[in-house]
């Protein structure tokens, strides 16, 4: 029947529809209204196929009983027992009938309110899940970050040390370059002219290789800046040289660099002043640093067999 094939849909359907345990418990207002949206349907079709299987039976009866009726016309006596008998024949057909669709809609409402009950039930859980889920995404954010924040902890700690240890290692050569001058000085002051001239160069090439900075050595600066790279042999250490601006130096590195033979200009922007010329050169891979007039710092790398990193 009709009413059996409407609870079939309404099973097939609950199979289509039931929803993932994956989705968000948001997903589940508009799959509520979807399932009674579709119950209501069914339910208007079962009224109008009951009104329309009444209509028919209805009309049926009019028709035989219009016919009897003609009959009856002709013999009347037989054809009041045949038109009470038929009759009630239809009546009983028609009752009976109005049973069973009552039956079937009545079953229909039981699986309606079954259904109903099953789609609470799994609502409820995916709610609980995504709770759940939710719960353990913040609790897996919230713990990276800390270990994030760790971790930076970490490289600051350990981007001071290096600090501390370049500027103890300055301070430390500055005092042997001196100390070493003064020896050599006391050397050729008693020594016969042709030695003097002899040591007296390879002196100068010491001076001038490990001279004390220069007095803007403790200049500030922040903003944007181009840094002019020169790098006479090692392409692995300018590319060395440039990752590690950021750490050493605080800067950040705001585009590609542009080559131009062996040079390369890196533009970089300082979010706060720093004296970046007095911290190039407490880099080891760094052999001089100048300021020119353009505004720009050219840096000269170290060769890679004087760099030993």
């Amino acid at each position: 029947m009709d009413a059996e094939a409407g609870t079939e849909n309404m099973e097939q359907s609950s199979e289509m529809y039931t929803p993932h345990p994956e989705k968000k418990p948001e997903a589940f207002d508009d799959y509520r209204r979807l399932v009674m949206d579709t119950v209501d349907k069914m339910i208007e079709q079962a009224k109008k196929q009951a009104e329309k299987e009444a209509a028919q039976i209805i009309g049926e009866a009019n028709r035989r009983a219009k016919q009897i009726a003609e009959r009856a016309a002709a013999n009347a006596e037989k054809a009041q027992y045949a038109i009470l008998t038929e009759s009630r024949a239809i009546a009983k057909e028609t009752t009976t009938n109005i049973e069973q669709l009552t039956d079937a809609l009545v079953t229909m409402q039981e699986d309606i309110d079954d259904l109903v009950g099953v789609l609470g039930k799994q609502a409820h859980a995916l709610s609980e899940t995504a709770n759940k889920l939710e719960t353990a995404m913040s609790d897996t954010i919230e713990k990276t970050h800390r270990e994030i924040d760790a971790r930076l902890q970490v490289i600051r700690e350990l981007n001071q040390r290096f600090k501390r240890v370049v500027e103890g290692t300055h301070r430390d050569g500055e005092k042997e370059v001196e100390h070493t001058g003064k020896d050599r000085d006391k050397e050729l002051a008693f020594a016969p002219s042709g030695r003097r001239e002899q040591k007296g160069q390879p002196a100068v090439l010491a001076t001038q290789d490990t001279g004390s900075p220069p007095s803007d050595g403790d200049k500030q600066f922040s903003g944007n800046l181009e840094l002019v790279i020169l790098s006479p042999n090692s392409p692995e250490l300018r590319k060395k040289f440039l990752t590690s601006l950021p750490a050493t130096a605080g800067v950040d590195l705001q585009s590609p660099p542009e080559s131009v033979g062996k040079k390369r200009t890196q533009t970089v922007y300082l979010p706060k002043p720093v004296p970046l010329v007095k911290i190039l050169r407490q880099m080891t891979m760094v052999a001089s640093v100048v300021e020119n007039s353009a505004g720009t710092i050219e840096i000269v790398l170290e060769t890679g067999d004087q760099w030993r990193g």
